[in-house]
């Protein structure tokens, strides 16, 4: 089968949330083809026994231990057989068109790498996704709490783009990675997750070596996907 969409996800006693994260994929797939690729770390739930059971056409991959995320993530994009591939928090939500936005963004803007979506509480409230990248400056104002004092104010607040609504689409410099979606000659050019990174920062340091090697990173705001955190 020639598939138009990977979609690796990474879940650790999340049963409930990844398989309904599971099933809004294919409640959206509409004529795409997309291939789903779970990695279980371990999980003391019943999350590996839920997703066979109800999703036997999944890729599974069921871990003996917590071998964190980015190693996960890199375990499932090695069987990816799609020209993009999505990495995908279990806590997230598909909704409608979002398939046929991300196709329609890579095919129009070549110099794009990597995309993602407006972030949506279950309230509908616009989440703050976007970010800049760190500087000693900016590290310095998020610690000092500069950065909260004058949280419009971009020259102190410059790490979390308080001067940005997030309600623009635009390329940005990095994004949290609950949907974030590359295109191959992105992990061709440079590869998969750097597993030093346990847990956090791995999309951080992948949106930097991405723009090093020529990829944009775009966002956004006209598709959104329900973050339910917790994951």
């Amino acid at each position: 089968m020639t598939y138009d969409f990977s979609v690796g996800i990474v879940n650790w006693n999340t049963a409930e949330l990844v398989c309904s994260a599971i099933q809004s994929i294919y409640d959206l797939a509409g004529t795409y083809q997309v291939q789903v690729l779970v990695a279980d770390n371990n999980s003391s739930d019943d999350s590996v026994n839920q997703i066979r059971t109800h999703f036997p056409q999944v890729h599974l991959e069921a871990n003996r231990e917590n071998i964190g995320f980015a190693r996960a993530h890199n375990q499932l994009w090695q069987h990816s057989q799609a020209p993009i591939h999505i990495l995908l928090n279990s806590d997230v939500r598909l909704l409608k068109s979002q398939f046929e936005s991300l196709f329609h963004c890579f095919k129009v803007h070549s110099d794009v790498g990597i995309y993602v979506p407006q972030m949506l509480d279950v309230e509908g409230s616009v989440q703050i996704s976007c970010r800049r990248f760190p500087s000693l400056w900016r590290q310095f104002c998020m610690a000092s709490g500069l950065a909260k004092v004058l949280a419009a104010n971009p020259h102190f607040n410059g790490t979390v783009m308080g001067d940005f609504d997030h309600r623009t689409s635009r390329p940005v410099d990095q994004v949290i990675g609950s949907f974030f979606a590359v295109r191959r000659s992105v992990w061709q050019s440079i590869g998969f997750l750097d597993e030093m990174f346990f847990m956090y920062y791995e999309e951080v340091d992948y949106c930097l070596r991405a723009r090093k090697a020529g990829f944009l990173t775009y966002f956004d705001a006209d598709q959104a996907v329900i973050h339910y955190g917790g994951a």
